[in-house]
């Protein structure tokens, strides 16, 4: 995947995550680019399993071939959380529609600085780990 393809997908999955389900001329229009090159995208993070398209409930009913809303599989990408306080380490894992799938409080014993900044790149792997099973 090429650079600006790259940096197309990424502005695409931006902007479902803010907007939630659109047809594939809203994202042409919010993203500024050709139905062409949403279409290439669209297919290309289809095939990735990272986007889903569901029948627009708007034009049920309607003559034609019905439209389709292109929208993020929740559990496609993930993200994780860390917030460090003095005492306590706090980690969660979200899907890509921020529901909450896992998340840890730890209390934070050894200050170490090794120990401080190793706890948070432990803690969300195990914590995705658990969420898959």
């Amino acid at each position: 995947m090429s650079a600006i393809i790259k940096n197309s997908a990424r502005r695409l999955v931006t902007l479902l995550r803010s907007e939630g389900p659109l047809s594939r001329y809203e994202i042409a229009s919010a993203l500024n680019v050709q139905p062409s090159t949403v279409s290439r995208l669209v297919h290309e993070l289809l095939e990735q399993d990272i986007l889903a398209e569901k029948i627009d409930p708007d034009r049920s009913g309607r003559r034609g071939f019905p439209s389709k809303l292109v929208t993020l599989r929740p559990n496609s990408l993930l993200s994780a959380g860390v917030f460090v306080d003095p005492d306590v380490l706090f980690t969660c894992i979200v899907d890509s529609h921020g529901k909450l799938l896992s998340e840890e409080t730890k209390s934070i014993v050894d200050r170490n600085f090794t120990t401080v900044l190793g706890e948070p790149l432990k803690s969300p792997r195990q914590l995705a780990l658990r969420g898959e099973q």
